[in-house]
């Protein structure tokens, strides 16, 4: 697993804090982030997830594959930053989890079936798949429950919110695809990774040639040349990303879409990592650790009435009051000028900060 810090760290700190970056982003997305001013207080990293970036490839890329190596990614981390496991650990150390898109997901799953792995969560315009689909079922449930009573005008709006989600999520049909299809056909793979950069820097100052480049290589991963660059203590890239980037299109974009084919949503994960003293019963959905969300009402690939509506259901029982609504819960940020990567632009980004920065400072 490959990760950046920022080479000026604070000499001693008693918070680490992750980034996981999603589709079809690496650990770079988080450059602003890496700066925030509170990296002198607390160790910033930003992780390459499985076969993204500088992180090797693995075998497969369902549930057991990808959320066990992250967590044992965490791990590590926190054995190496702050000398403990995920179990037993100084009630001093915290550890806490900043994810975007397809990060979100993977933390959500993480928070709600495992305890112990880190402290706090914030997740910026990302899906808890569960709570998704409970909430599909419940727009079909209550539009079917006003078409057979003959209301139409009150099942609509129900429906609109299942089309409206689908529409968004179509995008999905293209990864979906028959494999090799980047092979077959790298332009449609370029066109993706262009699409959802344009999508990314809409709400952004227009991209100059220079911008447009560094982005696709932050997008594709290490070139040929960097596979073959070590680190002062002689550490270098592994195998598969030497590979990935001698595809047609740098970073074997094959791989990528594996996220979205092989069940990393929804399917059953058994937890099988070091140090984990106990986990949740996945049935019950709740989070194990307190979770803050920031979302971009813009986004183009969630919709709120779907992510958003009835999140708080899935909070911790201490974080979660029912008599507020969640457009004044505490825990919910949204940002009505930012679409789905907030995290690039002045809104999102402040926002962010400032949820990590009252996280760091809570007691």
């Amino acid at each position: 697993m490959h990760y950046l810090s920022p080479e000026a760290s604070p000499a001693s700190f008693d918070t680490l804090v992750i980034f996981l970056h999603g589709f079809p982003d690496s650990c770079y997305v988080w450059r602003r982030q890496l700066h925030y001013p509170i990296g002198a207080r607390v160790k910033l990293i930003a992780i390459d997830l499985p076969g993204c970036g500088g992180s090797d490839n693995l075998p497969g890329y369902g549930p057991d594959a990808v959320l066990n190596t992250v967590s044992e990614a965490i791990v590590q981390l926190k054995l190496r930053y702050l000398g403990t496991g995920s179990g037993k650990k100084p009630a001093a150390t915290r550890c806490v989890l900043v994810s975007h898109d397809w990060g979100g997901a993977i933390a959500f799953r993480i928070a709600a079936e495992t305890t112990g792995l880190f402290d706090a969560m914030i997740v910026a315009n990302s899906i808890y798949p569960l709570g998704a689909r409970n909430q599909v079922v419940h727009h079909l449930e209550r539009s079917r429950h006003f078409f057979d009573a003959g209301r139409l005008g009150d099942a609509l709006p129900h429906l609109r919110a299942v089309l409206a989600q689908v529409f968004k999520s179509s995008y999905i049909f293209l990864v979906a695809l028959p494999l090799p299809l980047a092979r077959w056909m790298p332009w449609l793979a370029l066109a993706l990774v262009k699409l959802c950069h344009g999508l990314a820097a809409q709400f952004l100052p227009q991209a100059t040639p220079d911008d447009v480049a560094v982005n696709m290589a932050l997008s594709c991963g290490p070139s040929k040349a960097e596979c073959f660059s070590k680190t002062p203590e002689g550490v270098g890239y592994g195998s598969s990303v030497l590979l990935r980037a001698q595809t047609t299109l740098h970073g074997d974009w094959d791989e990528r879409v594996r996220l979205y084919r092989e069940g990393l949503g929804l399917d059953k994960w058994v937890p099988n990592y070091t140090n984990l003293e106990s986990r949740r019963d996945e049935q019950t959905g709740k989070f194990c650790c307190p979770v803050d969300i920031v979302f971009g009402l813009k986004d183009v690939a969630l919709d709120p009435r779907i992510v958003l509506e009835n999140i708080e259901q899935y909070f911790p029982d201490h974080d979660f009051d029912p008599t507020v609504q969640t457009s004044e819960n505490k825990h919910i940020t949204k940002l009505p000028n930012s679409g789905h990567w907030s995290i690039l632009e002045d809104e999102g980004a402040v926002a962010l900060e400032r949820v990590l920065q009252r996280i760091v400072d809570r007691s």
